[in-house]
Order: C-alpha cells, then sequence, then structure tokens
C-alpha cells in the first residue's frame, strides 16, 4: 500500500509539473514510455493541444514494441507538426537520411494520421519532407544493413500506403527526390503537388527488392502499364515535369513554394462541404474496385443516403439562393 501511495504521489507531482509546463508551451520532461501516470493527465494533455496540437500522441500500447505508453505523453520525433485553419502541416524531420523512414519513423507517422483522421478540427493533410533535397527516400537502408528488424504498422509504409479507406483529403507536397517507399506513401495521397526539382523513382530491383509497398499497383492504375513498366523495371527516375505530364502529380511549381501552393489546394478543398469530401472519397475508393463503370455507378453507397439528407446539404442551395456563403457544419 505504501509503494502504490508513493508511486500515486510521484505520478501527481509530475502531472503538476507538466500542467506548468503545458501551459507555458514548454516540452515535457516525463520519459515517454514511463508505466505510471495520474488520471490529471488527460487535463494536461488538452490543456497542451490548445497552444500545440498533436503534441501529445494519443495514449495506447505501441505496435512497434510493445511498450505501454499509458496515458503519458509522448512527443513527435521524427516529424514536425502544426495545425492551421483545419491544415495539419506533417514534415518528415530526418535530412541526414533523406528523410528516409525507419519503423520508429514508421510508427510516429501511423499514430499521426491516426489522430488526425479521429480529429474533427482537421480536414486536410499535407505531409512534405524537410530540407530541399528529399521529400522521402524511402526505406532507411543504413537502419536495415545494420541488422535491425523491418517492422511496420498496419497502416503500411508512413503509416499511410495500407490505409485503404481514408475519407480524409491527404496532400504530397513533394519537395525533393521520392524514391522508393517515399513515392510508394506519394502515390497513396491523394494530390501531389511537386516542386519542379523532384524526381520520382521505384529503384528496389537496384538492391535487389521490389515495392512491395502498393508502388507495384498503384502506378500502373494511376499512368498506364506500359509506363509503369518502363519505371518499375528499370529503376529509372521521372521527373516532375514529365510527372505531370503522364498525370501523375496536379500541379509543379518552384521549389520555394511547394508548400505554400499545397495550402492554396487544401483551402479550396475545405470550402466544400466535409461531408460531400468524405462521401466522394469514399465512392470514388469503393468504385474503382468494381469491374465496370456501370457496377460502379449503380453500387449501393451508405455515405450518398447520409449526404443526401444532411444539413449540409440544405445549406449549400440555401447559401446559393441567398447569395452567400455557406457555412458547413459537417453534418
Amino acid at each position: 500500500r505504501d509503494l502504490r501511495q508513493r508511486q500515486a504521489s510521484i505520478a501527481d507531482e509530475r502531472a503538476a509539473s507538466l500542467t506548468g509546463q503545458a501551459n507555458r508551451g514548454g516540452s515535457a520532461l516525463i520519459d515517454p514510455r514511463s508505466r505510471t501516470c495520474s488520471v490529471s493527465i488527460v487535463a494536461v494533455q488538452e490543456a497542451a493541444r490548445r497552444d500545440h496540437p498533436y503534441r501529445f500522441l494519443r495514449a495506447r500500447r505501441s505496435a512497434y514494441d510493445g511498450s505501454l505508453i499509458g496515458g503519458v505523453p509522448s512527443v513527435p520525433e521524427f516529424c514536425s507538426l502544426s495545425l492551421e485553419d483545419g491544415i495539419l502541416l506533417v514534415t518528415i524531420n530526418r535530412p541526414a537520411r533523406m528523410n528516409a523512414l525507419h519503423p520508429p519513423a514508421n510508427f510516429e507517422l501511423a499514430q499521426i494520421f491516426e489522430e488526425f483522421l479521429s480529429d474533427d478540427s482537421a480536414r486536410v493533410a499535407i505531409l512534405t519532407g524537410s530540407g530541399d533535397q528529399a521529400f522521402c527516400a524511402g526505406n532507411d537502408l543504413l537502419d536495415l544493413a545494420a541488422g535491425n528488424a523491418r517492422r511496420l504498422p498496419e497502416t503500411g509504409f508512413g503509416g499511410i500506403t495500407h490505409n485503404f479507406r481514408r475519407t480524409k483529403p491527404v496532400i504530397a507536397a513533394v519537395n525533393g527526390l521520392a524514391l522508393g517507399g517515399g513515392f510508394e506513401i506519394a502515390l497513396a495521397c491523394d494530390l501531389i503537388i511537386a516542386a519542379d526539382t523532384a524526381y520520382f523513382g521505384l529503384p528496389e530491383p537496384k538492391v535487389g527488392l521490389a515495392a512491395t509497398m502498393g508502388g507495384l499497383h498503384r502506378l500502373p492504375r494511376q499512368i498506364g502499364l506500359k509506363q509503369a513498366l518502363g519505371l518499375i523495371l528499370t529503376g529509372r527516375r521521372l521527373a516532375a515535369a514529365d510527372a505531370l505530364r503522364l498525370g501523375l502529380v496536379n500541379e509543379v511549381v518552384p521549389a520555394a513554394e511547394v508548400v505554400a501552393t499545397a495550402r492554396r489546394w487544401a483551402h479550396e478543398i475545405l470550402a466544400c462541404a466535409p461531408l460531400s469530401i468524405r462521401t466522394s472519397m469514399d465512392i470514388v475508393s469503393r468504385g474503382l474496385e468494381e469491374a465496370s463503370v456501370e457496377l460502379a455507378v449503380t453500387g449501393d453507397y451508405a455515405g450518398t443516403r447520409i449526404l443526401q439528407t444532411s444539413a449540409d446539404a440544405q445549406e449549400g442551395p440555401r447559401a446559393f439562393a441567398e447569395k452567400r456563403q455557406p457555412v458547413w457544419s459537417g453534418r
């Protein structure tokens, strides 16, 4: 009993200290893998989140190594995050490794995107890389060469390649090289804005691997079989201008403007009804699984019925008739 009382006292002291730091916008000093926490940590998380969105990731047991996060704040280590006007900006922050991802970075991104999908205040995400050389150079081969195990979250490389039912848009702001898994991440995003210095490629065969995180399937669907095989079988790099010509990217801009341009696209999405965006994404995704356009068009989509009876479906025409901007509720 004395031991439990002492642990509770320590936990309360830690939580009180954290509360003060959160209110000051400081960094959490508690070990993120500590197994001791106080119920007051919820208030700490809420206070910190107001000024530092996504600073504290959801408390749960880590799928990477099984350690207990258990309610104690965990600060992103391999990414930087900002949330402004409904747009979450995620920046992969491993420039010394060309923003290549090792297992801890993959699991961190998976948790970030899980938070994004459950956060009503965030409607669009932008994913980019730090520095001016690489968006993401794929798998961290140096980490693999060191003999470390290759673990991946259920949602795949970058926490996104295997998330097939995502209903919030993610924009890839490709600021440099997007190679291997980095290209596969971009392919899994809904829109791609590329710097004029960006290059795309699947060089896995050159190192005895294969693009098994979706690249071998998404690339032929997006640019056609022959063009895709030309890249897959040779490991060639594709310049941003050629990617635009093939319909792979939405816009090519100077490198200094890539994130700002992605934000412009995000704001255009934000001007639309949230439920319309979610329903449209779901229908596109499910429709592409059908064998014919007829089956896709005549398919039964529950989201359509929800949309048709939603408050936003009434607000849109009303705002148009009243010659004003619609005020979306997402319901």
